[in-house]
């Protein structure tokens, strides 16, 4: 049974699992200041940056190296700049991309932050890959789920906490925007049912 429309329609819709979700929360992101505030705040928080109270959040934006890595959502600053990459995960592996040539994407661009987004059954096993394969890189513990690597923070988050964090907000100031947090949610929960 589905836990949502969203997740009842997704095997009907092109697109990955991590794509679905992550144009979901986007959408959430650009239509209410609100909630972008809120979710800003708290990457910004995770990665242990400063960046602008708001960003511009994209998805898909290739890369200008030659691999053409597409990281699922950058946050960009009021002058169009990549501040942070968003990497969003279920239980698809990691790409030759990932993290390390986000990284450099981020230090040749003067970013900040790279996040990846997991559901939290497999936040312990994929922190400890992405530690891995950033050991042959300057890195610097900042905390628990949090390593700063040549520069640039590089974090872990579960799906569960960004869409407490929404509801949270949504029940006190974003109300008409419940009902598609719900959404996001039914999905969330209907993946890491399966």
């Amino acid at each position: 049974m589905a836990y949502s429309l969203l997740a009842h329609l997704y095997p009907h819709i092109r697109g990955s699992q991590e794509d679905i979700a992550t144009y979901s929360l986007q959408y959430l992101l650009v239509q209410s200041k609100e909630l972008n505030r809120a979710f800003t705040k708290r990457i910004s928080d995770v990665l242990h940056i400063d960046v602008e109270e708001t960003l511009q959040y994209v998805c898909q934006a290739t890369g200008k190296s030659e691999e053409k890595e597409r990281p699922d959502m950058a946050g960009l600053d009021s002058a169009g700049n990549e501040s942070v990459l968003c990497e969003m995960k279920f239980y698809a592996t990691l790409t030759a991309n990932q993290p390390n040539t986000y990284l450099d994407r981020l230090i040749e661009c003067d970013g900040k932050g790279l996040l990846f987004v997991c559901p939290a059954a497999r936040q312990t096993s994929l922190w400890a890959k992405l530690n891995e394969l950033c050991e042959e890189r300057a890195v610097e513990v900042v905390d628990e789920h949090c390593i700063k690597v040549d520069g640039i923070s590089l974090a872990i988050i579960t799906w569960a906490e960004i869409i407490e964090l929404l509801k949270q907000v949504a029940s006190s100031v974003a109300i008409s925007f419940t009902a598609d947090i719900a959404q996001l949610e039914g999905y969330c929960a209907q993946l890491d049912s399966e």
